[in-house]
């Protein structure tokens, strides 16, 4: 039962984590976008 709700707990962590990266990788590439639109 313990051993579960660990696993429950890790499977939701890494979630977060997966969400967090993908905003982050999503500002990094609305910033890069941006820098080459000033470019032009």
């Amino acid at each position: 039962m313990i051993a579960k709700s660990l696993r429950l707990r890790s499977a939701k962590l890494n979630k977060g984590k997966q969400i967090r990266s993908a905003e982050k990788a999503e500002r990094i590439c609305f910033q890069a976008c941006r820098q080459m639109s000033y470019m032009d």
